[in-house]
């Protein structure tokens, strides 16, 4: 099983159809996902929730534990400032206190006999935290999202997948001039509608990538966005002020976003002969799963932060790379000479992006085309020396 999962996660060298940076989102990412994943299972199943529990509670040890896991857990918002006077973060040093006096200050909104406390004005607001409970079948569904847009660029670049199936078939020159160059076969509002249709593939990979983060954003409840930001802040505070809470007013980034310690409420009703006895637990408890996710999660950050901007990259060449072609179109009196200004009548985008793909797969057939072309198309001619000296404009293929 461990070596089925190595072949799932490892990468194999070959040659690929969809460009270098599209691999990183539908390829990379979706490993790091499953990768990310099983770890987060391994943790999920293998660690334990344990509870603080005091020798008069007659309650099971296992029973708190599991229902605890259940229900939840939380810590209080307004002690987010407050680590001066707390020794987990979200958490009064006196866990009776859950609420604040007019002065700010804590106190306990119920006195020792369970009646209001009047000088206790607002009750502090609870933070829940389940996500112990989902979060690594959240971040393996994200290798989902990130191959969607390689479907549809499957779906719209079926000549470039039967060229590239070509070129490794060793098909002859000839053949490939015959089938990929002619306006008969492969018309030109086809290649128009697929160059089009790339664009849109395009944006896919963009909407992917900021899909993907702003989710996980939303459902950390918006304190994701920043994470790696305060990462890299806090990692160069002097050591006893980054790990002492009482040093600072902050709390570490990773117990903001998931923290490890939170309170558990436990209604316990236990009927016997003397009748029906209903008490309120509260317990301490720690979620040493946290810790785990706190890290992976700081890894997936800086990933979906490159996703970004390597998707945005891409979109923008390919974006820039269409104006220019279709100025050169239009425009031929500002070519270079070598193009002689007839780009329109010679080359379609399409075209120059399958002779790309040629020269960079196999140099002799990128050869034997060239030659068919100029066979078939005498207008072509004088774009040989185009290629043979110069990269094609498409030759850095994003």
């Amino acid at each position: 099983m461990f070596a089925s999962i190595l072949n799932v996660i490892a990468f194999k060298q070959k040659s690929r159809y969809d460009y270098p940076c599209d691999q990183y989102t539908r390829l990379f990412m979706p490993k790091l996902f499953f990768a990310a994943s099983i770890i987060m299972t391994w943790n999920y199943f293998n660690d334990q929730i344990t509870c603080a529990i005091s020798n008069d509670v007659k309650i099971s040890p296992d029973f708190i534990h599991s229902t605890c896991w259940i229900n939840g857990f939380f810590i209080y918002k307004e002690m987010h400032e407050r680590t001066k006077y707390s020794h987990f973060y979200g958490i009064p040093q006196d866990i009776d206190r859950d609420g604040l006096t007019k002065d700010g200050h804590l106190c306990s909104m119920k006195d020792r006999r369970g009646d209001g406390n009047p000088n206790c004005h607002t009750r502090m607001s609870k933070r829940y935290f389940l996500h112990y409970q989902w979060l690594p079948f959240y971040i393996c569904s994200l290798s989902v999202l990130y191959y969607i847009p390689y479907i549809f660029y499957k779906m719209v670049n079926k000549d470039i997948i039967s060229l590239v199936n070509n070129i490794r078939a060793q098909q002859h020159g000839d053949k490939i001039a015959r089938n990929y160059f002619n306006y008969r076969v492969n018309s030109k509002v086809k290649i128009h509608f697929i160059v089009t249709m790339n664009f849109f593939v395009k944006v896919g990979y963009v909407a992917t990538n900021l899909i993907g983060f702003f989710l996980t954003n939303a459902i950390l409840e918006g304190r994701y966005y920043d994470y790696g930001y305060r990462w890299l802040q806090w990692n160069i505070l002097p050591n006893k002020i980054a790990y002492d809470m009482k040093e600072r007013d902050f709390p570490k980034p990773g117990n903001y976003l998931l923290p490890p310690v939170g309170i558990c409420e436990l209604l316990a009703a236990i009927r016997d002969n003397r009748g029906t006895h209903v008490n309120d637990h509260k317990f301490v408890c720690e979620i040493s799963q946290n810790v785990m996710y706190q890290y992976i999660l700081l890894v997936v950050w800086y990933f979906l932060t490159a996703g970004i901007i390597i998707s945005i990259t891409s979109f923008v060449h390919l974006f820039s790379t269409y104006v220019r072609a279709v100025f050169w179109m239009h425009n031929p009196s500002n070519c270079r000479e070598t193009m002689h200004g007839k780009i329109q009548s010679l080359l379609t985008l399409r075209e120059i992006e399958y002779l790309d793909i040629i020269k960079t797969t196999n140099m002799a057939l990128y050869g034997d085309v060239l030659r068919e072309l100029t066979k078939a198309r005498p207008d072509l001619f004088a774009l040989t020396k185009y290629f043979d000296n110069e990269s094609s404009y498409m030759a850095r293929r994003v």
